[in-house]
């Protein structure tokens, strides 16, 4: 019985519910297939600020009239501005056209494909029938800004430690890595939140809209003054230690994207400057005397005079007086000096007398004693010189004159330049003429030309003989984007003077394949065939020359280290040994962050000599370098014969050279300030003869507080040489005789002093400034009222160039206040003069009244009194359209506020990242505004400039600017029945 009832029930529900189900879904399914919808545009890319639309299609393919809803899928962040509600009717054979159209609402993402699912929904029983997918895309958009809190740092209150922040925002619609280098000087330590070693590379991401700070600790590390220098005329006063930022953007590759580098410099300020080293006006004269060979028969001593004197309106006179004394015997002559120079100079004139030489031209220079000077009158350059030899003022053996003209144009520079030389020694005039051009386009392609004329007279030969030459020299250099060219060619007769019987080719391309490599060719073809006359006028030719040079090398810029690797093929002919070279080079500069710099190279090659029987031969050289600190030390060792003479010895010899040199240095201070000991240290030995030669020169200086500078050496020499003569070179095992050897003990001392001759002209003042909290109001320290340390006060000209070159640098010279609140600046010409005030520390709203002009006409005590200030406060609100969907928030950070006084004193700041900023204004009215230009394009600033009154009555004040987003404009579009657009409306 309980079997007729199962098999009753399955037979009603396989009869009365499944079968109707499924006939039911199958004329759903046949039905749906003969109504056929889809989106006229399967794929699209969404862009930002716009509208996405589209079109759906639905035509009735079936027999009867359907009725219909209009189903969705929209995904999360987005809005449709159709309602969905609507019933749409479609005739049997009908097409209907329904426009979709998408916002928006939440965050762009990149590099994502939304899916937009469209079905249709029956009336009648509320199943869907049909559907339409359309893929709806967001491209990744890149973009990003990073920024660091301040450009300079400074170290106070005397201590080591400092800090800074540099901050990264991703403005973009994607995630976001960066590849992050800090690059510190080799005696700052970076160290995080944590107090740990900041890596020097690292990578972040960062998701769209985020934003991240960085925050570390600057730390100078111990015995940051162990570096040994001497003690220089003039020391700075201002001690720099950079950072070197980067935030490079790395791409899904892995491959490099935009980059973003700035530097931090930390400044270690002293409270004094001294900007003369006398308190008034004198000609600055440095004298050095160096007596060597002491306690020999040859004991000489030379003296050295020499100094630059800054004068205003930026000129310049430097002088030179050099004497060399070689012997006992008194001589007139070797007072009067061996090298005198005296040079003024003007930005648009030059005088030069003494020890010069001649106008760079293509030919002859001449140098010698004599008189240059050139001048600039409106477009044009001219100058004149007179050089003889040997001496100024005595019966010459070799004199010459010489004009050169330059006109100057925008890009263009014609140069002409004609000279007369008189050689009583060689019996010939000569005479040269030289003209060419120097054309520039845009600053990135420079052209060159040169054509010289040359004319010898011999006057003593018989008949009477005249040589005539001439030559021409075109080069060019230019970057076009990653490559950049150079090439260069000279040409001259056998008989031009100067250069005679020269053919140079040099050419040079560089390819900059990325920022790790970059390809550099360099090629060169010299020859050389001169011709010569003796005072007889016979003619004799000079030896000849030529040489073929090809190299091409690879750079690899790494993030540890730089080197390169180098081809060359050398075809010499020079010294009568004509010599082939085919060699292979590797130069490695690793980067350290350490004191310790080292630098090598290396170079094989196999030689080739085509005139001898001789099978190729390996040469090697390999150099290196390092520096720790003050000590330095250079070795360089040859592997076979390297220079053409020793190519020369080994084809006769056929015996293997090798050779190693060795030199270290190293300074350090005994009495740190006083005494130095700077011992030199050298070492060769040489295969080829067996001998060795060594150094050892220790000096010590002594330095006086009033300038003087006492040193004294011994220097120790050895030598020792087991062969004399190469030809015995195979026999020396058999030499009975004792090597060569020599032995030598040296000793000198030497004098130095920065000496002022007095001048008539204006003494120096000096000014003493002190910074303190003014309580009463009356711009007077009293006993009661705080002197404040570390405030940074610089101080410029107000006229540069009335006052000459000072010393000051471009920015102004910058001291900071001792614990007494004081600076001095020290023998000062007389002027007027700009102070500005900046507190390094948090000073709770006490504040100097801004920039103060100082007239410096006699010894000065200046106060700067800092007072109370009041609170302002503030913020930028934002107003967004109602009738817009919000994309993004605009940018409100790093916006500058400015506050100006009556007065016109400047007082801002910038704005956080919420909008927001502060500021400690003196009592008074203001104009306080905010940049315009720096608000995003989509928004207005309603008001950018506010009035407002502080009076000390209140200690807060707050106000806020409004940005109101802009009205925004709809596009209509109206489609007929095939889904073209026939009207379009705003």
């Amino acid at each position: 019985m309980q079997t007729v009832k199962v098999i009753f029930y399955k037979t009603f529900f396989a009869r009365e519910i499944l079968f109707p189900a499924i006939l039911l879904l199958c004329s759903f399914v046949s039905f749906g297939a003969k109504v056929q919808v889809s989106f006229r545009t399967e794929q699209s890319k969404y862009k930002e600020g716009e509208m996405a639309s589209n079109v759906l299609r639905v035509v009735n393919g079936s027999e009867k009239k359907i009725n219909f809803y209009l189903s969705l899928a929209i995904p999360e962040g987005w809005t449709c501005t159709k309602s969905f509600d609507a019933l749409y009717q479609l005739n049997s054979g009908d097409s209907l056209f329904i426009p979709v159209k998408l916002l928006l609402k939440g965050k762009e993402d990149g590099s994502t494909s939304y899916l937009v699912s469209a079905g249709l929904i029956a009336e009648s029983n509320k199943l869907q029938f049909a559907s339409a997918s359309w893929y709806l895309s967001i491209e990744s958009e890149s973009n990003w800004v990073a920024a660091a809190d301040h450009a300079s740092n400074y170290f106070i209150n005397n201590s080591d430690t400092s800090s800074f922040s540099f901050s990264i925002r991703n403005t973009g619609n994607a995630i976001e890595w960066y590849s992050i280098k800090l690059t510190p000087h080799f005696q700052l330590q970076l160290l995080d939140e944590k107090m740990k070693e900041v890596p020097q590379y690292f990578n972040v991401s960062l998701a769209p809209g985020m934003d991240t700070v960085f925050n570390f600790t600057t730390k100078l590390k111990p015995g940051n003054n162990g570096s040994f220098q001497r003690i220089s005329k003039q020391s700075a006063t201002t001690e720099s230690y950079p950072v070197r930022i980067s935030v490079q953007a790395l791409n899904k590759d892995q491959s490099p994207g935009r980059i973003w580098k700035t530097t931090v410099d930390f400044r270690k300020n002293r409270s004094e400057i001294k900007f003369n080293e006398f308190s008034r006006q004198v000609l600055p004269l440095t004298m050095e005397m160096r007596i060597d060979n002491l306690l020999e028969a040859s004991t000489t001593m030379s003296l050295n005079l020499y100094g630059t004197s800054f004068l205003s309106r930026s000129r310049t006179l430097t002088y030179r007086f050099q004497s060399f004394f070689s012997q006992q015997y008194y001589k007139e002559k070797a007072f009067l000096g061996n090298y005198h120079y005296l040079g003024y100079f003007t930005p648009r004139s030059a005088v030069e007398i003494g020890n010069i030489s001649g106008f760079r031209n293509f030919g002859l220079t001449p140098a010698g004693r004599g008189i240059k000077a050139e001048a600039m009158i409106g477009r044009n350059r001219i100058g004149a010189l007179y050089i003889q030899t040997p001496d100024l003022f005595t019966n010459p053996s070799v004199k010459s004159i010489g004009l050169r003209h330059e006109f100057e144009l925008k890009s263009v520079t014609l140069v002409n330049y004609i000279q007369q030389t008189y050689n009583s020694i060689s019996k010939v005039n000569i005479n040269l003429a030289v003209t060419g051009i120097d054309f520039r386009i845009n600053k990135e392609h420079l052209l060159t030309t040169r054509i010289g004329y040359s004319t010898e007279k011999y006057y003593n030969a018989t008949p009477e003989l005249n040589v005539n030459g001439y030559g021409g020299n075109v080069s060019y250099s230019g970057t076009v984007r990653k490559f950049g060219m150079r090439l260069s060619v000279d040409y001259t007769s056998q008989g031009y003077s100067g250069y005679r019987g020269i053919l140079n080719l040099n050419s040079g391309f560089t390819w900059k394949q990325s920022e790790r490599f970059s390809w550099t060719t360099t090629n060169a073809w010299y020859s050389q065939d001169p011709v010569y006359y003796n005072t007889q006028g016979v003619k004799f030719f000079g030896m000849k020359s030529n040489s073929r040079r090809h190299e091409l090398r690879l750079a690899v810029n790494n993030k540890t280290s730089n080197h390169s690797f180098r081809a060359a093929w050398f075809d010499d002919d020079l010294l009568n040994i004509h010599y082939i070279t085919k060699g292979l080079g590797f130069d490695f500069h690793p980067a350290m962050r350490s004191q310790v710099r080292f630098v090598s190279s290396m170079f094989g090659s196999y030689i080739k000599l085509p005139d001898f029987d001789i099978p190729g031969y390996f040469t090697a050289q390999v150099r290196s370098s390092l520096r720790y600190k003050s000590f330095n030390a250079n070795v360089r060792y040859n592997y076979g014969p390297f220079q053409a003479f020793e190519h020369i010895r080994f084809s006769r010899y056929r015996i293997n050279h090798q050779a190693i040199f060795l030199s270290a240095y190293y300074g350090m201070w005994l009495m740190p300030g006083t005494l130095s000991l700077e011992p030199t240290f050298s070492y060769s030995y040489e295969s080829i003869y067996r001998k060795g030669r060594l150094g050892l020169r220790p000096e010590l200086f002594y330095y006086t507080r009033n300038g003087w500078q006492f040193n004294i050496y011994a220097e120790f020499l050895a030598s020792a040489q087991k062969i004399a003569r190469l030809e015995d070179a195979d026999r020396i095992s058999t030499l009975s005789n004792d090597p060569t050897s020599f032995k030598d003990i040296t000793a000198g001392i030497g004098l130095k002093k920065d000496l002022g001759i007095p001048v008539p002209g204006k003494r120096f003042n000096t000014a003493i400034i002190t910074a303190f909290r003014d309580l009463n109001g009356n711009m007077k320290q009293d006993k009661n009222e705080e002197a404040l340390e570390n405030v940074l006060i610089t101080i410029k000209p107000q006229h540069p160039d009335s006052l000459g070159d000072i010393g000051l640098n471009s920015r102004g010279e910058e001291v900071i206040t001792d614990y007494k609140g004081m600076v001095v600046f020290r023998n000062m010409p007389g002027g007027i003069y700009i102070l500005s005030t900046l507190s390094l520390t948090e000073n709770s709203g006490w504040f100097p009244y801004g920039e103060q002009t100082l007239v410096l006409d006699k010894n000065k005590n200046i106060a700067i009194p800092f007072s109370k200030g009041v609170h302002l406060s503030g913020g930028i609100a934002i107003d967004y359209n109602v009738n817009s969907v919000e994309k993004r928030k605009p940018e409100v950070s790093r916006i500058r506020v400015a506050a100006v006084d009556s007065a016109g004193r400047v007082y801002s700041c910038l704005t956080g990242i919420d909008g927001r900023f502060n500021l400690y204004l003196p009592t008074g009215d203001y104009r306080v505004s905010i940049n315009q230009n720096a608000i995003n394009n989509d928004f207005i600033l309603d008001q950018n400039m506010v009035m407002v009154s502080i009076t000390g009555k209140v200690e807060s004040y707050h106000i806020s600017f409004r940005i109101r987003e802009k009205e925004r404009s709809l596009n209509v579009k109206r489609f007929n029945k095939d889904g073209t657009i026939v009207e379009e409306k705003e």
